[in-house]
């Protein structure tokens, strides 16, 4: 039987992911192997060499972050999950947004790029069909019409 494949992917450190190596090894007898994980490029076409991944760099290398979400994909686990980026950004924006405008969410500054501008919307698509080709619907309109 294969061994399952752990890939340990860090940075700069040297004693802890060798130790932890040195522990998974000792402690997989052969059943589960763990090893650095070698960044040389990734190919769509080939399989993954790694049953799970622990990763301790990819905060600061975003091509790490970038194959980390291919390999969630091609079904290798990943801790530190690639993909819990998008969800902290969008977390930590609207924090910050709560905490710069207190209590009161309407009370926040106005910025030159909020200044209203009179309506006008122009239709995504000159030949779409939606609502209907050559009419106009009541709440859709472009800067030819008045």
């Amino acid at each position: 039987m294969k061994p399952k494949k752990i890939g340990l992917l860090y940075g700069m450190e040297r004693s802890f992911p060798k130790a932890v190596a040195e522990r998974i090894n000792e402690l997989g007898r052969g059943a589960v192997v763990a090893e650095p994980v070698i960044v040389d490029g990734v190919r769509l076409d080939l399989p993954l060499a790694y049953d799970l991944i622990l990763d301790r760099i990819s905060q600061d290398i975003p091509f790490y972050r970038t194959m980390l979400k291919y390999a969630v994909l091609r079904g290798t686990g990943v801790v530190n999950n690639p993909f819990w980026w998008t969800c902290e950004d969008k977390f930590s924006a609207n924090a910050i947004g709560v905490a710069a405008r207190g209590r009161d969410p309407q009370d926040r500054p106005r910025f030159p790029t909020n200044r209203t501008r009179p309506a006008r919307r122009v239709s995504r698509s000159r030949t779409s069909s939606f609502p209907s080709a050559g009419r106009r619907s009541s709440n859709t309109w472009d800067s030819r019409s008045s």
